[in-house]
């Protein structure tokens, strides 16, 4: 029983994912080329991701080749680091998505140019 509602739960996360990816791939992009805050925040939160990722699993990685690596302090800093780095990227991204209730105030009343926030018309 206990499989069946994990699988449940798995293929559940998946067609979102999918559906996400559907929807949101190409306006992501695009968000990055124009260098969109929220899509170039995510964009680093991915990237911090996996490079923290490659970094914590590259000793045992590499050892199917003959290559050995001491897990030094200078490595493990800089992955706590990238890690610490994903949350703050995702906040980035969730208050330049959802701007506050003063921003949209401004700009409704065109003081604050839309592609802008700092500039002043």
């Amino acid at each position: 029983m206990e499989k069946l509602i994990g699988a449940t739960v798995v293929m559940a996360l998946a067609i979102a994912f999918y559906f996400l990816l559907k929807d949101g791939l190409r306006s992501f992009v695009q968000g990055l080329r124009h260098g969109e805050a929220t899509a170039v925040a995510i964009a680093a939160a991915i990237g911090c991701a996996v490079l923290s990722k490659v970094i914590d699993g590259a000793p045992s990685n590499l050892t199917f080749l003959g290559i050995h690596l001491a897990r030094n302090d200078t490595s493990a800093v800089f992955e706590e680091i990238l890690e610490l780095g994903i949350p703050i990227y995702l906040a980035i991204a969730a208050f330049a998505a959802f701007p506050t209730q003063d921003g949209l105030t401004k700009r409704a009343a065109g003081q604050v140019a839309p592609n802008k926030p700092g500039s002043v018309t």
